[in-house]
């Protein structure tokens, strides 16, 4: 496993507000006054809301076979189900997925009803392994960096779903 410091990225032109920021003001909007202002008034304001409010979050993006996280990134080539994980979640922290979901986009099962039982059990407990896997190697591979900031794979018991990762809100609180 390499670690290297990444190539800074040129800031898109126009970039998606859609899922990744929209969802960061939707979950802050009341931890930080300005959000709370601005999702009243015109898109422009969300938008200058949004922009503020991505300065201070760190880059979180997967980019062919690299993970980034801040300045640093994971090199998943030659960890091929590990680099499937964190495609199945397609960089959107909103995207939510249930054990079935992520048992078809890490192993491509089509017709998974139609396999054994004993399989679909195999199958779906080596993916929640994978899951476990992958927060073990965001820790280990950023030492403590990233506990106090984002929870990797949560896991939602009341829907039986994960995301990729949610921003604890303790860590933005530190800017009000």
């Amino acid at each position: 496993m390499e670690l290297e410091s990444a190539r800074s990225q040129p800031e898109p032109t126009s970039p998606d507000y859609d899922s990744e920021f929209l969802f960061a003001i939707n979950q802050l909007a009341s931890t930080i006054p300005i959000l709370q202002k601005s999702i009243s008034y015109k898109k422009e304001h969300v938008i200058s809301a949004v922009k503020e409010l991505k300065s201070l979050l760190p880059k979180i993006q997967l980019q062919g076979s690299k993970f980034h996280f801040k300045n640093d990134h994971i090199e998943l080539k030659r960890m091929p189900m590990m680099l499937r994980l964190f495609k199945a979640f397609d960089n959107n922290p909103t995207l939510k997925l249930n054990r079935e979901d992520l048992v078809r986009r890490l192993y491509s099962c089509e017709n998974f009803e139609s396999k054994s039982k004993q399989y679909q059990e195999t199958i779906k407990y080596n993916a929640v392994k994978l899951v476990s896997r992958g927060r073990r190697l965001i820790k280990t591979t950023f030492r403590g960096e990233v506990d106090d900031l984002i929870e990797w794979f949560p896991y939602d018991e009341a829907n039986r779903v994960w995301k990729f990762y949610h921003i604890k809100v303790d860590y933005l609180l530190r800017f009000h």
